[in-house]
């Protein structure tokens, strides 16, 4: 009777379960314009003034990317696709063409992170004299990346598929090698799963190329969405989960010997797969998150991947030895991992608080509530059917049947949820970018003014200015000063003076203490002559 009302309590409130991981995953979808990757800094810096024109250009982010398009705008308004790129550590260096213009450039990039998802943007730098260069928009150059609706959509409902396939094609091989009860060759459900999963993996990848180099849908007749893909960390994942695939399709016609080794095989090109790409595996220490990636994947192989296979054993009065076996196996297997994903899950957030304030934290929190639902599920069939089970007590082995049917729709609906991943950064990404610098420009009559703010430690923000001319040129300040307030929260200008720097037009100061972020005024004020003042104002939200 408690075993059935436990049954009847699930079956009230499954329709709930599944209302919230939809609201979940609508949630954190709408919170995949966040970009994945932070450019944490450029050489030549945004805004520099060099006398002579660079050769190269670098772009240093938080976490390891791959190139995708790279385009310059010359002060003349025209472009210039860029194609010599260098990787290096956390970043990308690109060879720039001979520049013999004097003015301001535009470097147009985007780029594709760890988890596939694509992150553009733009830096400018000037030679000589400062010109009013065109909008980016305006001169073709490629926007900032956003993955419309439909794709992100397709993107992830195909990730979900994949996964699915992956797990339950790989884990019932592996199932098949260790507990030898199930039929040769394998069974056709076997077959057909490890089929679903190489169709799959083109699809994975053309959706892939789509949203990399943002074209319509009508490119996936073309060569070139295919081959960027190729090129990703992401295309790297789809290779060893096709080698995944293979092996384990081979297992099942290999003596027992030969399939066992090609299972276990398949297994670890999965975990390796996994680890391959994403932000998990890209977490500092690299040297930790990889091989704990790699670790949680076999682990879930190991447990989901068995769920299929048990219940297929479960029909019937068949022999129950492979179910005691895997009963003894499994606990070390959970052990596995729920530490692995306690570690990953330290490496990505940033504080218990992004647990529920973050996109990322809110799907990881999710995952944990049925994790947990999974984990009190198991044991239940551990510990109160199994006897009943071995002593071939049909209603324990009716009732275990639908438990693990259970298992398996709670199993599909944290793949669900995993799969949005592919569209929420992670805490640690987020307090990057909420560390990148902020740079504004400042206009008024006589004077022009670029100020750049950059957030750092103990709630402090680091000020530089470029002052100059209305006309772009050069402009010999006599004196610089920087207002900080913020009525809102109604604290009083704060004042700090401002120091020239090495060369004319640079100034920078002390960094200065802000005991909130939020929207603040801020106000500079520079003196061009002894009789005249320009003050210039503007708000900036600023975060730390």
């Amino acid at each position: 009777m408690t075993i059935s009302r436990i049954h009847r309590a699930f079956a009230r409130r499954f329709g709930s379960l599944a209302r919230v991981l939809a609201f979940v995953l609508l949630q954190s979808v709408a919170a995949g314009a966040f970009a994945h990757a932070s450019l944490i800094e450029t050489a030549p810096a945004d805004g520099a003034m060099l006398h002579s024109a660079p050769s190269d250009l670098s772009l240093t982010f938080n976490e390891p990317v791959g190139p995708l398009v790279f385009t310059l705008l010359l002060p003349d308004g025209s472009t210039q696709p860029i194609t010599q790129i260098a990787t290096i550590p956390n970043g990308l260096k690109a060879h720039l063409p001979a520049l013999p213009l004097q003015g301001s450039y535009l470097f147009s990039w985007r780029v594709v992170s760890a988890d596939g998802h694509p992150v553009g943007g733009s830096t400018a730098f000037s030679v000589g004299v400062r010109s009013a260069a065109r909008a980016g928009a305006d001169a073709g150059i490629p926007a900032a990346a956003s993955t419309p609706p439909l794709l992100m959509a397709a993107i992830w409902l195909t990730r979900l598929c994949l996964y699915l396939a992956l797990f339950a094609g790989v884990g019932a091989m592996l199932f098949r090698a260790c507990f030898p009860v199930m039929p040769q060759p394998p069974s056709g459900w076997i077959r057909a799963v490890l089929l679903a999963g190489v169709a799959l993996l083109p699809l994975a990848l053309g959706l892939q190329g789509l949203d990399a180099l943002a074209l319509p849908w009508p490119a996936l007749s073309t060569w070139a969405p295919w081959q960027t893909a190729l090129a990703t960390s992401y295309g790297a994942s789809l290779r060893l989960m096709l080698a995944a695939l293979i092996a384990a399709g081979l297992a099942g016609f290999a003596g027992r010997r030969i399939g066992a080794m090609l299972s276990v095989c398949a297994v670890l090109l999965l975990g390796a797969a996994l680890a391959a790409s994403g932000h998990a595996a890209s977490a500092p220490p690299q040297w930790l998150a990889r091989p704990t990636v790699f670790l949680h994947a076999v682990s879930i192989v190991a447990w989901a991947g068995s769920l299929l296979p048990l219940l297929r054993l479960l029909r019937g009065a068949r022999d129950a030895t492979a179910l005691l076996r895997f009963s003894r196996v499994i606990p070390w297997v959970l052990a596995l991992l729920l530490i692995s994903g306690a570690i990953l899950a330290l490496l990505q957030l940033d504080g218990v608080s992004t647990l529920w304030s973050t996109a990322y934290g809110r799907v990881l929190s999710a995952k944990l509530a049925l994790v947990l639902v999974l984990l009190g599920v198991a044991a239940l069939n551990r510990y109160a059917l199994t006897g009943g089970v071995r002593r071939g007590d049909a209603r324990a082995r009716l009732w275990m049947r639908r438990l693990i049917g259970i298992e398996l729709a709670l199993v599909a609906m944290v793949l669900a949820l995993v799969s949005v991943w592919r569209f929420t950064p992670p805490p640690r990404a987020v307090a990057a970018m909420s560390a990148m610098p902020v740079t504004v420009q400042l206009h008024a009559q006589k004077a022009m003014v670029d100020l750049t703010l950059t957030p750092q430690r103990d709630r402090r923000i680091g000020v530089k200015l470029f002052v100059q001319g209305h006309d772009f040129g050069m402009l010999d300040a006599k004196e610089v000063m920087v207002e900080f307030s913020n009525p809102a929260l109604g604290i009083e200008p704060l004042r700090k003076d401002a120091r020239p720097g090495a060369e004319m037009s640079n100034w920078t100061m002390d960094p200065v203490a802000l005991p909130a972020p939020g929207r603040w005024h801020v106000r500079v004020d520079v003196l061009i002559s002894d009789f005249e003042r320009e003050q210039l104002d503007k708000d900036i939200d600023i975060a730390f």
